[in-house]
């Protein structure tokens, strides 16, 4: 039975984990999440033990590492993205290829099935379903998410800018990137569904996803008496 629709051509090493399993009655495939939560927990603590010792300076390394990697997985997924863009991208619809792309991110990359609602040409949102981190990460530990959030959306602009260009009816290109995203919900505080609200910014309108971001690496550092 088909679980899920493949969006993306697998890899050497996930074509080669399939046939392994497929005959192995002893396996259990939930062992993979389990990995995946023992390394994003030991990311976690070291993230923090680095803060602690290190302080700004150790948060920026952790969070240029976290940026950086980011960016390596929007630009390799790039290829996948490319077929998502319509041939023509202008205001009426530029909200709802974002969040295409967003979409995409979060089902491939966060393995996070999502629910997404265009409200109108101006705004969006989607919700995550389920997160494979929600049981071990705490509302406050999903903060290291957003370097890498932000390095896949660079990595992703900086792969399709020509083609988005190419395609993008408005005078002014940087209009198309002036979108805001905000966390509204989270399922660690409770909330049935991790909610992000999507829309494009005003002018004059603070940088909103940056603006938290930078919120709560400060945080962490007044926190911990560090500069």
């Amino acid at each position: 039975m088909k679980l899920f629709k493949q969006t993306r051509e697998l890899t050497e090493i996930e074509q080669k984990f399939l046939k392994d399993i497929k005959d192995d009655a002893e396996f259990e495939p939930i062992s993979v999440l389990k990995w995946g939560q023992i390394m994003a927990t030991i990311l976690l603590n070291t993230i923090k033990a680095v803060e602690k010792k290190f302080g700004k300076k150790g948060q920026r390394i952790c969070k240029n590492v976290s940026f950086d990697y980011g960016m390596k997985l929007g630009q390799e997924s790039s290829k996948y993205l490319k077929p998502l863009l319509p041939e023509k991208i202008d205001e009426k619809n530029q909200v709802e290829t974002w969040l295409k792309i967003l979409s995409w991110m979060n089902r491939n990359i966060y393995a996070s099935p999502d629910s997404v609602k265009l409200v109108n040409k101006d705004e969006g949102y989607f919700d995550i379903i389920w997160c494979p981190h929600q049981d071990i990460y705490s509302a406050r530990d999903c903060r290291i998410q957003r370097w890498v959030v932000s390095g896949f959306m660079a990595g992703v602009i900086s792969s399709l800018q020509d083609v988005l260009k190419e395609r993008y009816s408005g005078a002014d290109f940087s209009n198309f990137l002036n979108m805001n995203v905000e966390v509204t919900e989270l399922i660690p505080k409770g909330a049935e569904t991790c909610h992000f609200k999507v829309w494009k910014r005003k002018p004059g309108e603070d940088q909103v996803w940056e603006k938290y971001s930078k919120k709560l690496e400060d945080r962490e550092m007044k926190e911990l008496g560090k500069k």
